[in-house]
Protein backbone atom coordinates (compact mmCIF):
# COMPACT_ATOMS: atom_id res chain seq x y z
CA UNK A 1 0.00 0.00 0.00
CA UNK A 2 1.25 3.47 -0.85
CA UNK A 3 0.91 6.30 1.63
CA UNK A 4 1.71 9.97 1.14
CA UNK A 5 3.67 11.12 4.18
CA UNK A 6 4.53 14.73 5.03
CA UNK A 7 8.13 15.60 5.97
CA UNK A 8 10.33 18.62 6.63
CA UNK A 9 13.87 19.00 5.33
CA UNK A 10 15.93 22.12 5.98
CA UNK A 11 12.76 24.04 6.83
CA UNK A 12 11.02 23.00 3.61
CA UNK A 13 7.81 20.95 3.74
CA UNK A 14 7.17 18.20 1.20
CA UNK A 15 5.14 15.03 0.75
CA UNK A 16 6.77 11.72 -0.13
CA UNK A 17 4.97 8.62 -1.41
CA UNK A 18 6.04 5.61 0.64
CA UNK A 19 5.26 1.96 0.01
CA UNK A 20 4.30 0.26 3.27
CA UNK A 21 3.93 -3.48 3.76
CA UNK A 22 2.49 -2.95 7.22
CA UNK A 23 0.21 -0.20 8.45
CA UNK A 24 -0.93 -0.12 12.08
CA UNK A 25 -2.68 2.31 14.38
CA UNK A 26 -1.11 0.91 17.54
CA UNK A 27 2.26 2.34 18.54
CA UNK A 28 3.22 -0.81 20.45
CA UNK A 29 2.55 -2.97 17.38
CA UNK A 30 4.76 -0.57 15.42
CA UNK A 31 7.49 -0.93 18.03
CA UNK A 32 7.26 -4.74 17.96
CA UNK A 33 7.58 -4.69 14.17
CA UNK A 34 10.68 -2.48 14.35
CA UNK A 35 12.30 -4.69 16.99
CA UNK A 36 11.52 -7.77 14.87
CA UNK A 37 13.38 -6.21 11.94
CA UNK A 38 10.29 -5.77 9.77
CA UNK A 39 11.55 -2.54 8.25
CA UNK A 40 11.76 1.19 8.85
CA UNK A 41 9.27 2.85 11.18
CA UNK A 42 8.48 6.44 12.04
CA UNK A 43 7.72 6.50 15.76
CA UNK A 44 7.68 9.03 18.60
CA UNK A 45 11.05 9.25 20.32
CA UNK A 46 9.37 8.75 23.70
CA UNK A 47 8.29 5.29 22.50
CA UNK A 48 11.69 4.16 21.20
CA UNK A 49 14.14 6.06 23.42
CA UNK A 50 15.19 3.09 25.58
CA UNK A 51 15.84 0.98 22.46
CA UNK A 52 17.91 3.76 20.91
CA UNK A 53 19.99 3.96 24.09
CA UNK A 54 20.60 0.20 24.17
CA UNK A 55 21.34 0.05 20.44
CA UNK A 56 18.43 -2.27 19.65
CA UNK A 57 17.13 0.42 17.28
CA UNK A 58 19.00 3.07 15.31
CA UNK A 59 17.87 6.40 13.91
CA UNK A 60 18.24 6.96 10.19
CA UNK A 61 17.22 9.74 7.82
CA UNK A 62 17.63 12.31 10.59
CA UNK A 63 17.53 15.16 8.09
CA UNK A 64 13.91 14.25 7.25
CA UNK A 65 11.50 14.94 10.09
CA UNK A 66 7.75 14.54 10.23
CA UNK A 67 5.74 17.64 11.01
CA UNK A 68 4.88 18.11 14.68
CA UNK A 69 1.68 16.50 15.88
CA UNK A 70 -0.76 18.16 18.20
CA UNK A 71 -1.56 16.66 21.56
CA UNK A 72 -4.47 17.73 23.71
CA UNK A 73 -4.75 17.28 27.47
CA UNK A 74 -8.39 17.14 28.48
CA UNK A 75 -9.39 17.48 32.11
CA UNK A 76 -12.43 18.67 34.06
CA UNK A 77 -13.01 22.40 34.38
CA UNK A 78 -12.72 23.02 38.10
CA UNK A 79 -12.62 26.36 39.90
CA UNK A 80 -9.48 25.19 41.67
CA UNK A 81 -7.45 22.57 39.83
CA UNK A 82 -6.41 19.55 41.88
CA UNK A 83 -2.70 19.37 42.64
CA UNK A 84 -2.29 15.90 41.10
CA UNK A 85 -3.91 17.12 37.86
CA UNK A 86 -1.54 20.11 37.74
CA UNK A 87 1.47 17.85 38.41
CA UNK A 88 0.42 15.62 35.50
CA UNK A 89 -0.08 18.62 33.19
CA UNK A 90 3.33 20.05 34.09
CA UNK A 91 5.07 16.69 33.57
CA UNK A 92 3.31 16.08 30.24
CA UNK A 93 4.27 19.54 29.00
CA UNK A 94 7.93 18.97 29.92
CA UNK A 95 8.00 15.53 28.31
CA UNK A 96 6.12 16.28 25.11
CA UNK A 97 7.30 19.78 24.22
CA UNK A 98 10.82 18.59 23.44
CA UNK A 99 11.17 19.38 19.71
CA UNK A 100 13.45 16.37 19.24
CA UNK A 101 10.90 13.96 20.73
CA UNK A 102 9.08 13.35 17.48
Amino acid sequence: MIRNSPFNQDGQKFVQSIFARLRVNDSHALLRAALAGEGIVMAPRVLVQEFLITGKLLTILNEFTPPPRQMHLIYPAEPKRRAKVQVFIDKALRKFTDPVAI
